[in-house]
């Protein structure tokens, strides 16, 4: 068995179903601990002027779910708020600490 290294390495026995040695570093790039929050989701929809209605089709998500969720009337599940911060990551927002939310900066094309 593999033991983990104080300040090194974090072990995670279940990961998506997988077992294996995760640094913590890949941790934060792949955001496995942080979740968006309600007021998140609720800025995000608004930076991006979205419907519920369009949220629930980019994440194949319930609109009454999302409603809930961005109504504080019910937290869903850790995969129903993944497909929703991807559905969002994948339009270019960004998720900050203190429930901050942007729209990463178009890059300009390579000439």
């Amino acid at each position: 068995m593999v033991r983990p290294v104080p300040g090194r390495n974090t072990l995670m026995w279940r990961v998506f179903g997988k077992c294996g040695e995760i640094t913590p570093q890949i941790c934060q790039a792949r955001n496995f601990a942080a979740m968006i929050t309600a007021a998140q989701c609720r800025s995000a929809r608004t930076l991006l002027s979205w419907s519920l209605n369009k949220l629930a089709s980019a994440a194949s998500v319930p609109a009454n779910v999302i409603d809930s969720f961005e109504m504080e009337r019910q937290r869903p599940d850790a995969a129903t708020i993944g497909a929703l911060q991807r559905a969002f990551e994948d339009v270019g927002v960004e998720f900050l600490p203190d429930d901050d939310v942007r729209v990463r900066a178009a890059t300009p094309p390579d000439r």
